[in-house]
């Protein structure tokens, strides 16, 4: 038999409390929730010694799942087609909001459908309107040129004869130069290049009498005026620094070889044909005159000049002797255009004519030349200004004469 502390009483008044008391115990027991142990954690040696040996294991209390009331009717996925049919609602009620337009809105694109409408009838119109006006002037330009072309059909029309002044001879005979050149170009490039280079070793080393035999004419050259002027010395080092070119002039063509000096500043040296060679053109290539250009102000005499320079039509100025009504004026500068003098020539008259073509003045087809080379023979007219000269005559067209 157990050995029960109430065993032990020998009164029955105190036997009755204590097992009275050992039910109530019990009940108290009975009704209290479950209390869980806590699991013991792993930990080191030094830790657990420094635990108190009488240290008993936390208790938790359990506390009692939470009941799930449910109904039993209906099934999961009855649950779920319902939850889905709710989101379904919702978005559509949100949708609805979305679509629901304020009344600025619907009046501002009432107006732009409007617009549109009125556009598209508009450009509409227009285009019918456009196809009929060019179908409508296309029929009446086909009936004028049928109108136009329309003949008998018995009619011949009879091409005339046509007769040229020139033979085709005659014609190669004018432009026998200009042939030359292009036809012997590249012997003739060589042969120029090899005679400048020779005529700027004669000037180096003063032997003038071999320069000039390289010359068209010496008498220039050999002159005292010579002095006053000085021959290009091109750089010939550089193919990329010479150019080629060849210009009629009348009845004779020259060759143009354009480079640049020492300073790179643009200079050009002209040749001629002599036979089957060439000879340098001094004159042109220095511009040459009879006298400078600066000393046209005080010249006086009655003796004509022969002046090279750059011609120009820049203003008017009618002055002294010279009027609108019976003269042209132009402009006679130096190659620099540091001094220039007024040219006056007979109105309307064929140098007149013949110094506007060369300037293309009152040209429509062509642009008006800034200034062009020429040679001019100059005089001083009666009752003339220092700075104002007569045309006696045109030269040349450029700066090589015939």
């Amino acid at each position: 038999m157990e050995d029960h502390p109430a065993n032990r009483i020998s009164d029955p008044d105190e036997l009755a409390a204590a097992r009275k008391l050992e039910e109530e115990r019990v009940k108290a027991m009975s009704a209290a929730p479950r209390l869980a142990v806590e699991p013991r954690r792993r930990v080191s040696k030094k830790a657990e010694a420094q635990l108190d040996p009488q240290a008993q294991p936390a208790v938790v209390p359990v506390e009692p799942a939470p009941t799930v009331e449910r109904d039993v009717g209906i099934s999961e996925q009855e649950v779920r087609r319902k939850q889905i049919g709710k989101m379904r609602r919702d978005n559509v009620v949100f949708e609805k909001r979305q679509r629901t337009k304020s009344p600025e809105q619907r009046e501002e694109e009432q107006w732009a459908t409007e617009q549109k409408r009125t556009d598209k009838g508009v450009s509409g119109k227009f285009v019918k309107y456009s196809f009929f006006a060019v179908v409508g002037f296309a029929v009446v330009i086909l009936s004028i040129v049928a109108l136009v072309n329309k003949k008998a059909p018995e009619e011949v029309v009879e091409q005339p004869e046509v007769s040229y002044p020139y033979s085709e001879e005659a014609l190669l005979e004018d432009d026998k130069d200009e042939l030359w050149f292009h036809e012997n170009s590249n012997r003739i490039h060589e042969l120029a290049l090899q005679q400048l280079k020779d005529f700027y070793k004669a000037e180096d080393t003063d032997n003038m009498r071999s320069a000039a035999r390289l010359l068209r004419s010496d008498d220039s050259f050999t002159s005292s005026a010579a002095q006053y002027y000085f021959f290009p010395r091109l750089r010939l080092d550089d193919d990329r620094n010479i150019h080629w070119g060849v210009k009629a002039n009348g009845a004779n063509s020259y060759l143009i070889l354009n480079g640049v000096e020492k300073d790179f500043m643009p200079a050009s040296v002209y040749f001629v044909r002599d036979g089957d060679g060439l000879k340098i053109d001094w004159d042109a290539s220095v511009c040459f005159s009879d006298i400078p250009f600066s000393d046209l102000e005080e010249y006086q005499e009655n003796r004509a000049l022969i002046m090279r320079g750059i011609l120009a039509k820049r203003g008017d100025l009618y002055l002294g002797p010279y009027t609108a009504d019976e003269y042209s004026a132009y402009t006679f500068s130096s190659v620099d255009k540091s001094k220039y003098v007024w040219v006056y020539v007979e109105k309307d008259s064929a140098d007149d004519e013949q110094l506007k073509d060369m300037l293309n003045y009152g040209r429509f087809v062509m642009n008006l030349r800034k200034g062009t080379q020429a040679t001019l023979k100059l005089a001083r007219g009666r009752d003339s200004l220092d700075n104002q000269y007569e045309l006696r005559s045109i030269v040349s067209d450029g700066w090589v004469c015939e």
